[in-house]
């Protein structure tokens, strides 16, 4: 149940930032929710858990530390952890706030064949 809660928490939080919600606004209301440490504690004190509870905490402090998209996702990825899933919710996140660059989206559509690279990109033009 937590991470459907969690789950919820997150888009609410996606969707305020493609709504132009300052991010600094955006952490401040995941924080009261999900407390966070800097990624460094993090590295060093924390013992690996994948539950809603310590992930998400994990993925806001990549977001909030991160200077950019790849940023955060190395962050994420450095702290340690469910990774996967830490780096998925942070990067979602700073793609909501920030983008992706073309480079990576482009680097991303190659590893598709053609008809999800089509859907991808019909999807993507639907929701700019």
């Amino acid at each position: 149940m937590e991470g459907i809660k969690g789950a919820c928490f997150i888009a609410q939080a996606i969707y305020l930032l493609r709504t132009g919600t300052p991010k600094e606004e955006v952490i401040s209301m995941l924080n009261k929710k999900y407390p966070y440490l800097t990624p460094k504690l993090y590295r060093e004190k924390f013992p690996q858990d994948s539950t809603c509870q310590q992930t998400i905490p994990k993925a806001l402090s990549a977001f909030k530390y991160g200077k950019d998209f790849e940023d955060t996702i190395r962050i994420a990825i450095s702290i340690g952890g469910d990774s996967d899933t830490i780096a998925a919710i942070a990067g979602s996140l700073s793609e909501a706030c920030d983008g992706v660059p073309e480079e990576f989206k482009e680097k991303a559509l190659t590893y598709l064949d053609e008809p999800l690279r089509k859907k991808v990109i019909e999807l993507e033009e639907k929701f700019k």
